[in-house]
C-alpha cells in the first residue's frame, strides 16, 4: 500500500510485507491508548496515545492550524477496518489521517503541484513516518491528483469557526452577488419576453414596380388566409405577410409561402 504507518492494525503484517522482501514497510503499531476511546475525563478528540515509545499530545483545537508537508494515501487494503476513532475506514470517503489534529477536523488539503485541493474530515491517526504529515484515502488522493505518485507535497489548512469566517464572507459575498445576478438575468428575461409581444415580424414577399403584380401577390396572401400589407418605397410597392409575434410564427408562414413565393424574408420592427 502506498501511505505512512497505521496507528491500527498489528505488527504481524510488518513482519509478513518483511518476509515477502518488500522495499519499504508501513508500521501497523496499535498505539497504547486508542484516540476516541477515553477513560475518566480526557477528551475523546485530544486524548495521548504512544507509537514505539513517542507519545503524541493531539491539539484541543484546530483553530489556525496550516501545515506544509509530504502527503501519502491508503486504499483497498484497510477498507472496512477500525480506525483510530473507531469508525470503519471507507476508501471511498473524503477522509484522512493525522497525527494530532482533533478527530472530525475538517481539512482542506491543497496539492502544491498541480494546484487540485479537497476537504477532508480527519478520523484516523497517522502517518508515522518522519516526512510525512497526513494520510489520505484513496478518494481523497483521486481529487488531488496523487493517485500515480502515491506522495505529494500539499498545504493542510484546518476549516474551523475562526478560521473560515473569512472564508464565509467571501461565500456570502459571492451568493449576493449570484442573487442580483440571477434577478438582472431575470429582468432581462422579462424585457425581452416584453419586447417581443411588442415586435412585429413581417415577411417580405416582394418588391414589385407593376402595381398589378402587387395585387396579385397581396390576394395570394390573402388566398392563403395571411394578412398583409403594401407599402410604397422608392417607387416601388413592398408586398408583406404579417405582422407576427415570434419568429416561430413567421418561420411556420414562411413554409407555407415558400411554394408560391421566392425570395422571402423576415423583416422585424
Amino acid at each position: 500500500m502506498k501511505g505512512a504507518g497505521r496507528a491500527l492494525f498489528p505488527a504481524l503484517l510488518v513482519l509478513a510485507s518483511l518476509a515477502a522482501g518488500c522495499a519499504s514497510v508501513r508500521s501497523y503499531e496499535r498505539p497504547d491508548h486508542i484516540p476516541g476511546r477515553p477513560s475518566g475525563s480526557e477528551s475523546p478528540r485530544s486524548k495521548p496515545y504512544t507509537i514505539r515509545g513517542k507519545t503524541y499530545y493531539p491539539y484541543e483545537t484546530a483553530d489556525n492550524f496550516s501545515q506544509t508537508g509530504v502527503a501519502s494515501w491508503y486504499g483497498p487494503g484497510f477498507h472496512g477496518k477500525k480506525t483510530a476513532n473507531g469508525e470503519r475506514f471507507n476508501t471511498n470517503s473524503l477522509t484522512a489521517a493525522h497525527k494530532e489534529l482533533p478527530f472530525d477536523t475538517m481539512v482542506r488539503v491543497t496539492n502544491l503541484a498541480n494546484g487540485r485541493s479537497t476537504t477532508v474530515r480527519i478520523n484516523d491517526r497517522g502517518p508515522f513516518s518522519k516526512d510525512r504529515i497526513i494520510d489520505l484515502s484513496k478518494k481523497a488522493a483521486q481529487e488531488i491528483g496523487m493517485i500515480q505518485t502515491g506522495t505529494a507535497r500539499v498545504r493542510i489548512e484546518a476549516i474551523t469557526p475562526k478560521t473560515s469566517r473569512r472564508t464565509l464572507s467571501r461565500s456570502e459575498d459571492a451568493r449576493r452577488a449570484m442573487e442580483t445576478l440571477e434577478k438582472v438575468n431575470a429582468s432581462m428575461d422579462r424585457l425581452e419576453q416584453a419586447g417581443r409581444a411588442l415586435a412585429r415580424i413581417y415577411i417580405q414577399v416582394g418588391a414589385f414596380s407593376s402595381p398589378a403584380n402587387s395585387r396579385h401577390a397581396a390576394a395570394t396572401l390573402k388566398e392563403l388566409g395571411i394578412s398583409g400589407r403594401v407599402r410604397t418605397s422608392g417607387g416601388r410597392q413592398i408586398v408583406q405577410a404579417g405582422p407576427f409575434r415570434t419568429r416561430q410564427e413567421a418561420r411556420e408562414a414562411m413554409r407555407s409561402l415558400s411554394s408560391r413565393f421566392s425570395g422571402l424574408f423576415m423583416v422585424e420592427e
